[in-house]
C-alpha cells in the first residue's frame, strides 16, 4: 500500500511539473503581454492634438505609430529640438503616454509606437519583432524628413516605461542612440520570472529582454541614461534600478521617487522627468 501511494505521489508531482512547464512555454506571451486595440475616440483625440499616423510593413504585417511634430519645428529643423521615441508598458497603448508630451518638452517632437499585436499593429510582440519595428521606423522617418540615418540618430533619444524601458533600449541599440530616460526598468525579464515562478522555471523564458546587456552596449557607445523608480513600486522592485545604477555608475543617474508606485510615477515625477528630457 505504501509503495502504491509513493508511486502515485511521484506521478502526481511529475504531472504537475510537466503541466507547469507546458503552461509556461505555451502561454508565455499571454502571461507577459496584455495587448488591446484603440477605440475611435482615442485616435480622434490624438489627431486633433496634431498626431500623424505612420504606417509601415514588417514581417509581422502592418505596424502603426504616431508622430507628434514639435511646435518649434521648421524646415531646417523638422524634428524641433529633439525626437523622443516613447515606448510603454505591457498593458498600455502608445497614445496612453501622449498627453504628457507638452509637459515634458514642447520644443521636441515625439514618436509613440505600439508593439506588434497592440493597437492597430498586426503580429505578435517579442524582443525580435520590436527590434524589427525599430529598424522599419528608422527607414520610414529618414525618408519622411529627408534626413540621413546618422543625422536622425544624432537628433533622437528614447524614453520607456516598465517593459517599455527594455524596448527603448532595443531601439537605442538599433539606431545607435546615446541618450535614454528609463522609468521603472527591470534588470532582465528572466529575473522578473524568477520572482514569479522561481528557479529553474524562470529559465524557460524565451522573451529575453535584457537591460543589463543593452546598457553595456549603451556604455560602449558613450551614452548616458537617467532612471526613475518609485519606492512603492508594486510590480518591479526598486532594487532592480539600484542594481543597474551600481553596475553602470559612470553612465546612469538614478532618481528614487519617494512614495511612487509603478504607474503613478509618470505623474508624481513629471517635473523631474521633463527636466531630464530637456
Amino acid at each position: 500500500m505504501f509503495r502504491r501511494l509513493a508511486i502515485l505521489a511521484v506521478r502526481t508531482t511529475l504531472f504537475a511539473v510537466v503541466a507547469m512547464v507546458l503552461l509556461l512555454v505555451g502561454c508565455q506571451s499571454r502571461i507577459i503581454y496584455y495587448p488591446r486595440s484603440y477605440n475611435a475616440i482615442e485616435v480622434r483625440t490624438a489627431e486633433r492634438s496634431g498626431a500623424q499616423k505612420l504606417e509601415l510593413q514588417t514581417s509581422q504585417g502592418k505596424q502603426v505609430a504616431f508622430f507628434f511634430p514639435a511646435k518649434a519645428a521648421e524646415p531646417a529643423k523638422p524634428l524641433g529640438s529633439k525626437l523622443w521615441i516613447v515606448t510603454g508598458g505591457n498593458g498600455s497603448l502608445a497614445l496612453d503616454y501622449s498627453y504628457h508630451r507638452e509637459a515634458w518638452d514642447p520644443s521636441a517632437s515625439f514618436l509613440f509606437f505600439d508593439y506588434p499585436g497592440y493597437g492597430f499593429c498586426q503580429g505578435r510582440p517579442s524582443p525580435e519583432n520590436i527590434r524589427e519595428t525599430a529598424n522599419a521606423l528608422k527607414v520610414n522617418l529618414s525618408h519622411r524628413f529627408q534626413l540621413t540615418a546618422e543625422r536622425l540618430t544624432a537628433q533622437s533619444a528614447v524614453l520607456g516605461h516598465s517593459i517599455g524601458a527594455a524596448a527603448a533600449l532595443i531601439v537605442a541599440e538599433e539606431w545607435g542612440i546615446t541618450r535614454a530616460v528609463l522609468l521603472t526598468p527591470f534588470t532582465t525579464l528572466t529575473e522578473m520570472a524568477r520572482m514569479t515562478v522561481g528557479t529553474p522555471l524562470c529559465y524557460l523564458n524565451h522573451h529575453r529582454f535584457d537591460n543589463i546587456a543593452r546598457l553595456e552596449a549603451l556604455q560602449k557607445r558613450g551614452g548616458t541614461a537617467e532612471i526613475f523608480h518609485g519606492t512603492e513600486d508594486e510590480v518591479i522592485p526598486v532594487a532592480m534600478s539600484r542594481e543597474l545604477a551600481q553596475r553602470f555608475p559612470s553612465i546612469i543617474k538614478l532618481h528614487i521617487v519617494d512614495g511612487a508606485m509603478h504607474n503613478d510615477i509618470l505623474d508624481l515625477a513629471q517635473k523631474d522627468i521633463a527636466e531630464a528630457l530637456r
